[in-house]
């Protein structure tokens, strides 16, 4: 051996591999079987690790794209998945803040009504993230059960009373001829006139296109507040229901809200006077959230008895999508100026925001100052209107609801409603001095004479 390896090192010849095999040959028997032992624990513990550790990968990963998949999808039969969704404990600590949310507690809900929420009031065409729910209030967590919902639909719907139709005797054919002689001025077709109007001091009316449902714009503020009202003399709601402002809720066009910070909170009665009086699209949208959804004020509108009135859109709903008609709009007039429909106090709560409303430009503007008005106007680029109650100096009233459609931003159906509302102020005014008999049975319009020196 040692020559070998003299020999190998004087002539610097490596060794072959077949004669370090047949050096590693050698050996008794128990020998090579032992070395064949260790390289198979070798190979085994290496195998083994390969293993584990392709395994740990292979988990991961599928566990994180399950996960991802669950959050960024909603699977179709989402009314059997559980979810847990934050709640807010209701104590004077957990109060909320600016952004703080206070002390929560886990509520198992169930997602449908979440997803239906999402795609029919956020316009979402794919099924949403459940981590909008971070951008929801606290009544409208609790309002994920389907079963929550529907009952609280079928209590609030029950105990509320429908709206009662106009039943007139006959039609003032002078006003209406009158008016009709004013719209004939203007092209037909370019100006579709949608009128209706109740003088329940003579049990008249009169009808042009009033029945046929017109683009709302921002008169669809007027049901909304309704709702409100309705529920605020039901106890469903309360004046100062705290109302947090996400994000989401912000809206551009009329309002101020839109450019103050989300995550304040504010009295819900301010929401709803700020709605009506600057026509606030913001304030509009968070009334919406609080009557719990278009989908539940369209279904109080149905119940109401209201067939053409129908909100399809958050505000502004600047293609007008969302509709009234004219003669709905003067039976929610008249019932809500009634007796009946709500409580006094909440009665004058409604017809102060109404007579609070800053534009003027319309009904308003071409009557005496003497005269005062309780309503809401609108104005999108194809569509200008306004409804409310006329209360004349000496106590009388009449109920007035005008939509014009138009060409894009014309301003000439301005001067149409304002035409069509002195004709008509005068009209009514005139009529009574020369019946010269007033009408004492307010009982058969169903409704009481506000103190309008008070509400100057």
């Amino acid at each position: 051996m040692k020559e070998v390896s003299s020999t190998h090192a004087r002539t610097q010849t490596p060794i072959s591999l077949r004669e370090y095999s047949t050096q590693d040959m050698k050996g008794s028997s128990s020998q090579r079987s032992g070395r064949r032992r260790l390289h198979k624990r070798r190979l085994a513990l290496v195998v083994l690790v390969f293993g584990l550790i392709f395994c740990a990968i292979v988990s991961a990963s599928w566990l994180a794209i399950s996960n991802l998949i669950k959050i960024l999808n909603i699977p179709p039969a989402a009314n059997a998945q559980l979810a847990t969704f934050p709640t807010q404990q209701a104590n004077e600590s957990s109060s909320l803040i600016g952004n703080t949310w206070g002390t929560w507690h886990p509520e198992t809900v169930d997602t449908d009504p979440f997803v239906s929420m999402i795609q029919k009031d956020f316009g979402l065409e794919s099924r949403p993230s459940l981590l909008y729910s971070n951008l929801l209030t606290s009544w409208s967590l609790l309002l994920l059960s389907r079963e929550a919902t529907q009952n609280f639909l079928h209590s609030s719907l029950s105990a509320t009373p429908r709206l009662l139709p106009i039943i007139s005797a006959t039609e003032d054919i002078k006003l209406r001829d009158e008016l009709q002689a004013m719209l004939a001025q203007y092209p037909s077709n370019r100006f579709i006139s949608h009128l209706f109007l109740y003088d329940p001091q003579n049990n008249s009316y009169v009808n042009i296109n009033g029945y046929s449902p017109a683009p709302a714009a921002s008169v669809i503020k007027l049901p909304l507040l309704l709702e409100y009202l309705i529920k605020l003399d039901h106890q469903d709601l309360s004046r100062d229901k705290p109302i947090f402002y996400a994000d989401l809720y912000r809206a551009a066009g009329a309002g101020e809200l839109q450019y103050k910070p989300s995550g304040i909170e504010m009295p819900l009665n301010d929401i709803a006077s700020q709605m009506i009086r600057i026509s606030d699209n913001t304030c509009t949208n968070l009334v919406i959230g609080a009557l719990h959804g278009s989908d539940a004020v369209n279904r109080q509108l149905e119940y109401l008895g209201l067939r053409q009135t129908r909100l399809r859109n958050w505000l502004p709903d600047l293609e007008g999508t969302n509709t009234i008609s004219p003669y709905e709009m003067v039976t929610l007039l008249y019932n809500l100026d009634s007796q009946g429909l709500v409580s006094d106090p909440v009665r004058e709560t409604g017809l102060d925001i109404l007579i609070s409303t800053h534009n003027r430009r319309l009904l308003v503007s071409p009557l005496p100052k003497e005269a005062l008005v309780a309503h809401k106007t609108g104005d999108i680029g194809t569509s200008l209107g306004d409804s409310g109650v006329i209360y004349l100096p000496d106590g009388r009233r009449f109920y007035m609801s005008m939509q014009v459609e138009r060409p894009y931003n014309d301003y000439t159906a301005r001067d149409i409603v304002q035409r069509a509302s002195r004709i008509s102020y005068d009209h009514i005014a005139n009529s009574l001095t020369q019946n010269s008999v007033l009408q004492d049975d307010n009982e058969t319009a169903g409704t009481l004479m506000p103190d309008t020196h008070s509400k100057k």
